[in-house]
């Protein structure tokens, strides 16, 4: 599984730019993980850092027929919900309930150093 994560700025997010190496070690301690991390770019007319990954990997199932860009998104009562999505491609969207998403958050605070 490959993860992308933006990479904090130290100056923007201090805490985050902080506790990014605790996550990542954490997570490339899985023999399956393969973490990709770019610097995050901040300009204000962006809604999320997530679009240029997902815009990588659909491009490549485009031309290779694999890895399929999926996401997933859970609603919240009372509340009209979007998922992710791109403006040329559909995305597979999981749609996880409270439950699920409890099983699958990683509770730890990595801003806290051992």
């Amino acid at each position: 599984m490959r993860i992308y994560r933006g990479q904090p700025d130290a100056t923007k997010q201090p805490g985050s730019y902080g506790a990014s190496p605790r996550q990542h070690a954490q997570w490339e301690s899985h023999p399956l993980v393969k973490l990709v991390t770019r610097p995050l770019r901040y300009p204000s007319a962006w809604p999320t850092d997530l679009k240029p990954a997902l815009e990588y990997v659909a491009e490549l199932a485009a031309s290779r027929g694999r890895p399929r860009a999926e996401v997933a998104a859970w609603p919240m009562s009372g509340q009209h919900c979007r998922r992710l999505a791109l403006n040329d491609r559909s995305l597979y969207c999981h749609w996880i309930d409270e439950g699920v998403y409890k099983k699958v958050q990683d509770k730890t605070d990595y801003t806290r150093s051992s």
